[in-house]
């Protein structure tokens, strides 16, 4: 352009319209492009760096996409420099916005004049997503007749650079804007996160499957898949309800079933993972399931952690395991964040040389020597030095009193959290290859949340970085029990929802955040994975964004988290995505998604695909919830709970029956009355007080001492007072065993009393016809015997020199496993109809296990041939273990319905009786073993074909004997009743 042409700007003296200068820069880098000279440098290229957050196009990441100017010569394409002078425009544009004087109009940037005055790519539009990339070209605006050039208007000003900018966009390459991605035709799969030549040699080897690309027809009939076989750093954002938690729900379902090398550790601050046990239920997404080539399941290998100290609030089918924390891997750092201490303030002093002072010993104030604790020290201890260290407590040098009982406070207070124990759990419990652990801290404070998981991220990077020396260095075992429990672990995928209040942005800090922080910085060598979502992800931590590979948004509302996107997507945002309308206007489920690697040329939308297992992450619905029953259902519903709880109790007051009442009042619309509720226990044998309409089951004594015999004035009455001489008499027939902690006898404690014990027993006898609660038979014996049981640990293969340790229990005298299931003891059946199989017989119930057979089926998938088949089809048949389905067609071969056999030697169920806790008892008789410990080394061997026994160790199951006589025909009876567990055996 001439500079005779060039239009001009009438402004006031001592006043710049910012327009002006923005066109000033545009022409300027035109005339130099027409005569091949380089744009001469300008002032504004050193506010690039400030700019980049209002300009994703020019990150670092995206300039790998953006052809940039060669230096001088060297052959420059007309393309490329058309796209640096755009690329010039929009940073000079952006620039130059913020230097309006107050009262005048701000300036729209490009992508505001773009949407206003209707230059857009096609493609986005309410119906759905198109695969055009073109831009629609407006009719150039004529200058006005009779208006000086130079007194040109605002508007047409902002007319001129819309067209400029409209000349360069037009001629944007179409490879920008085409999506091209990683893909493989013959398997119509498109890849993220994953480099070619992993494609190449692994095909869908750990690929996460995760919905399809919504933008682009090419694309439409493909999967698209996420990488898993390297370390990635995932980042999901939305607003609430928008799809976040949904979507990593769908990648830990994801790992879990189709790549089993890897730990995947979820922490679920708000507890809804739990329910991925369960296949989906959501009637609209199980019909849409199909549509995607799958099927409702939930996820046998997964394992829910709560706190310890939360297990007795929480149902017990809702979580597999208890966490804890040792205090010793607290550093006073972690200390001091958790309960907000200023790290150099006199009592954040006080408690780091507390706990120096407890790893390497004290002297107590009464002169005792106290010996260090190294890194086993619990909170007891650590309160017992901050009280009686003699220089800690010195008036001369050592602190206030006030600031050690404000520690010492805080210490207490932590004890009520319920996280912390003297063991904690072991790492290889939590990260297990295979295996997706849940670790549900909904239950506490985000502090507390921060803390644990702060801990756990430090724990998992150092073993990590401890076993990847190792497998470099071969050397697959480990040299002690702690070391292995510790780190032994796969590499592992840590799963973080709701992570704003984990890892905020800012200056602010949680226990947390610097341990994540060099999680992700430390984590691609030694295999650390990280996928965290939230609702705001301008609130956080910037250093972990800048690690991030992947990111998928979702629905966002405010501008801030809008910009945070699209700053930190590593990739190419076309101009229709990049506009904040958009990002507000997704549909649920639908994401943006930017990937760093070269094979995805820009970022693209993708439609996720519905869950297969079960999520409880929804928006729970607060309107009217009342369920239909008649008042006789709600009646006698409310009397079995009432007596289902009484046989427990043994005694329930009335206020407890009412608060029962109350509830399935409200619940159901009804109105029953108190009197018609004790009719009807009494009726069903309880006995109503007349005083206090307390009411007692039938068989219940109170055992009451002599010394409260005395307190009463009322002697008892006669039939009662018989009772209980008649309990306390019978108590002396039961011995219960001694405990002693110098024995090897390890057995599983009695906690209940001899006179509680007589009760469940009388309970158990038979009685009169007509007398109600009179007994037909008295209790003459009750003897004290112990089960063996096999505590089995074993090492569980997963490759030539990686395995996993394992635990299963086995009862000895039954010859089953055994499980610890809702607080009772439950066998399998069918272990023992494993002896004496071949291999090849295992082979074949292997395969019929995983669906029906027909016998040209497992001839193929065993490889065997029709006579040995056969064979083996009538050893397994003749043992129970299988049946036959239309024998008169087709014969189809299943399981029986009553085989209960763990064959992968995974299953959680196997180490169950792991948490409970044992004693050391003397003197005890046992029955006999059904099998030596040779013959179970070889049974589980032919189980497990990839597993080696470690060690086999005896511990015991109480069991007591009662023996009862009929009153009438002298009759003997022996009931059995489990010493652990109360429970009645058999009768």
């Amino acid at each position: 352009m001439s500079e005779e042409k060039k239009p001009r700007v009438h402004v006031e003296k001592g006043h710049q319209d910012p327009f002006d200068k923005i066109m000033q820069d545009v022409e300027r880098e035109g005339d130099a492009e027409e005569k091949g000279e380089e744009t001469p440098p300008n002032n504004d290229e050193e506010k690039r760096t400030n700019l980049d957050d209002d300009l994703s196009a020019d990150t670092e990441e995206n300039s790998r996409m953006i052809p940039l100017r060669k230096k001088k010569g060297r052959a420059t394409s007309e393309s490329e420099e058309e796209m640096e002078t755009h690329s010039h425009e929009d940073t000079r544009a952006s620039a130059h916005s913020s230097s309006v004087e107050e009262g005048e109009m701000p300036p729209m940037d490009e992508d505001d004049f773009l949407f206003e005055h209707g230059i857009q790519e096609e493609g986005i539009h309410s119906e759905g997503v198109s695969a055009k990339h073109t831009l629609v070209e407006r009719p150039p605006i004529e200058p006005v007749e009779g208006v000086d050039e130079h007194a040109v208007s605002r508007e047409q000003i902002k007319q001129n650079i819309l067209l400029k900018t409209r000349g360069h966009a037009l001629e944007e390459p179409a490879s920008v804007l085409k999506l091209s991605l990683l893909e493989d035709e013959k398997k119509k799969a498109i890849f993220i996160g994953r480099k070619r030549s992993v494609m190449q040699k692994s095909g869908l080897d750990g690929a996460l499957y995760v919905g399809k690309v919504q933008d682009d027809e090419r694309y439409r009939a493909f999967k698209l898949y996420v990488d898993s076989l390297n370390p990635h750093v995932i980042f999901t954002c939305g607003s609430r309800g928008s799809g976040k938690s949904y979507l990593l729900g769908v990648l830990a379902e994801e790992l879990a079933l189709h790549n089993t090398n890897v730990g995947i550790v979820v922490v679920d601050p708000v507890g809804v993972f739990w329910s991925m046990r369960y296949p989906n239920k959501e009637e609209k997404e199980v019909k849409e399931l199909p549509h995607y080539e799958l099927m409702p399941q939930g996820l046998e290998n997964m394992r829910v952690f709560i706190p310890e100290g939360m297990k007795s609030e929480t149902p017990r089918s809702t979580y597999d395991a208890l966490f804890s924390v040792p205090p010793s891997l607290l550093t006073s750092e972690d200390w001091c964040l958790t309960f907000g201490i200023e790290r150099f303030s006199p009592t954040g002093l006080l408690l780091e040389k507390a706990l120096k002072k407890l790893e390497k010993g004290y002297r107590s104030t009464g002169g005792e020597t106290i010996k260090g604790k190294k890194d086993a020290y619990t909170l007891n201890e650590l309160v017992a030095c901050l009280e009686n260290d003699t220089e800690l407590n010195s008036k001369e040098k050592g602190y206030k009193t006030d600031s050690v009982r404000a520690l010492v406070s805080r210490f207490e207070a932590a004890k009520g959290w319920g996280i912390f124990s003297d063991k904690g759990t072991p790492l290889s419990e939590i990260s297990r290859a295979g295996q997706l652990t849940v670790i549900d801290t909904s239950f506490l404070d985000d502090t507390v949340t921060a803390l644990v998981i702060g801990i756990l991220a430090r724990r998992l990077l150092a073993a990590r970085k401890i076993q990847t020396r190792k497998e470099a260095a071969n050397e697959p075992m480990e040299k002690s029990v702690e070391s292995l429990m510790e780190n032994e672990i796969p590499p592992t995928w840590l799963f973080i929802d709701e992570a704003h209040t984990l890892i905020p942005g800012g200056n602010v800090s949680t226990p947390a955040t610097t341990a994540i922080v060099e999680y992700v910085k430390q984590g691609r060598r030694p295999g650390c994975s990280l996928v965290f979502a939230t609702q705001q992800p301008s609130a956080i931590d910037t250093r972990v964004l800048s690690q991030l590979d992947i990111i998928l948004s979702h629905k966002l509302i405010f501008d801030d988290d809008i910009k945070a996107v699209t700053k930190r997507t590593p990739t190419i945002i076309p101009m229709k995505y990049k506009h904040p309308h958009f990002l507000k206007t997704l549909p649920v489920g639908t994401a943006l998604v930017g990937d760093r690697r070269e094979e995805t040329n820009r970022a693209f939308v993708l439609k996720i695909r519905p869950r297969m297992s079960q999520h409880e992450g929804r928006d729970a619905e607060t309107g009217e919830r009342k369920k239909s029953m008649s008042e006789k259902e709600a009646r006698m519903l409310c009397v079995s709970l009432l007596m289902s709880k009484l046989e427990k109790e043994g005694m329930l007051d009335k206020e407890t029956i009412e608060q029962v009442m109350g509830m399935l009042n409200q619940k159901y619309g009804q109105k029953m009355l108190l009197s018609s509720i004790l009719d009807e226990m009494e009726a069903r044998g309880a006995r109503i007080d007349p005083k206090t309409e307390a009411v007692k089951s039938p068989n219940f004594v109170e055992v009451i001492s002599k010394k409260e015999k005395d307190k009463h004035t009322q002697p008892l009455p006669e039939a009662e007072l018989a009772a209980v001489q008649k309990v306390e008499n019978l108590a002396k027939l039961v011995e219960l065993p001694s405990i002693n902690e110098d024995t090897d006898l390890s057995a599983f404690p009695v906690p209940y009393s001899r006179e509680e014990i007589v009760q469940r027993f009388l309970k158990a006898s038979k009685k009169t016809l007509l007398g109600i609660g009179k007994p037909a038979e008295q209790l003459k014996e009750v003897t004290l015997s112990y089960v063996p049981i096999w505590k089995v640990q074993y090492r569980q293969f997963t490759g030539k020199t990686s395995y996993v340790v394992r635990e299963c229990f086995i009862d000895a005298e039954k010859g089953e496993f055994l499980h610890y299931l809702n607080n009772q003891f439950v066998t399998s059946n069918g272990l023992q109809a494993l002896a004496g199989l071949s291999t090849n017989d295992q082979h074949v119930l292997r395969m019929i296990r995983m669906g029906g057979q027909t016998i040209a089926n497992l001839q193929k998938k065993t490889g065997l041939d029709e006579k040995t088949v056969k064979r083996s089809l009538v050893k397994l048949r003749d043992r129970g273990m299988i049946r036959v389905l239309n024998e008169n067609t087709l014969p189809t071969f299943v399981i029986a319905k009553d085989l209960d056999i763990p064959f992968s030697g995974g299953e959680k169920q196997l180490s169950s009786l792991q948490a409970l806790k044992l004693v050391h008892v003397t003197n005890i008789a046992k029955s006999i073993p059904k099998y030596s410990e040779e013959q179970l080394h070889a049974l589980l061997t032919n189980l497990w074909p990839n597993v080696v026994v470690n060690t086999v160790k005896e511990i015991y199951r109480p069991l007591f004997e009662g023996l009862l006589i009929n009153t009438k025909t002298g009759e003997h009876r022996i009931v059995k009743m489990d010493g652990y567990t109360g429970t009645i055996l058999n009768e």
